[in-house]
């Protein structure tokens, strides 16, 4: 495996979000892996058959997004 497999995992994710008083409008921002850490992904042996070896992915870097909603 590659470097960092089986070690522990720590990511970082967050979301804050506002509700007004009658709850019709909402707002949120929110981020994924906010310490953009590189880690493998598990392991899979699906191409195992097909091509002799296993493979992996990197988990996604840092995403964020913000959220706007109005209840009618």
């Amino acid at each position: 495996p590659g470097p960092g497999f089986g070690r522990d995992r720590r990511m970082l994710n967050a979301r804050i979000a506002w509700s007004s008083d009658d709850d019709r409008w909402t707002a949120a921002i929110w981020g994924k892996n906010l310490l953009d850490q590189e880690r493998l992904g598990g392991i899979s042996d699906i191409s195992t058959a097909s091509f002799g070896t296993p493979f992996t992915s990197i988990d996604p870097p840092l995403t964020w997004g913000v959220e706007v909603a109005y209840q009618f």
